[in-house]
């Protein structure tokens, strides 16, 4: 059985949006999967206080090891993201507003914890 397979890029939200709600309706429709692949710039980092090993602070890149849960309000509040056009979750912040994103995010994980359900 072939799964369709959609690769995104760039960080035009409306985009993602149209895909996404695209490859959800084909698997719906279809009852099998459907691979779809994001390409991020980033997923964040961040630096460890300074220690006498590393004066700066150790540089950790989630790129290379396990990065903690994202939780969209935790990172609106000084956690991982980085405040930049490279950051697809930033751009989409600007674009709607940090409250309408967490509060969106907020009904949207409701609603997979009742369809998983």
């Amino acid at each position: 059985v072939e799964i369709p397979y959609i690769k995104l890029e760039g960080n035009d939200m409306e985009q993602y949006m149209e895909a996404l709600k695209s490859a959800r309706e084909t698997a719906i429709s279809s009852s099998q999967p459907v691979c779809i692949e994001a390409m991020v710039k980033t997923l964040g980092d961040r630096r460890h206080p300074p220690t006498p090993e590393y004066p700066e602070g150790k540089y950790i890149n989630y790129h290379a090891g396990p990065s903690p849960t994202v939780d969209v309000i935790q990172n609106f509040n000084g956690g991982i993201l980085k405040e930049n056009d490279d950051d697809p979750i930033y751009v989409l912040a600007q674009k709607i507003g940090k409250e309408r994103l967490v509060k969106m995010s907020e009904a949207i994980l409701a609603e997979l914890k009742t369809e998983l359900a």
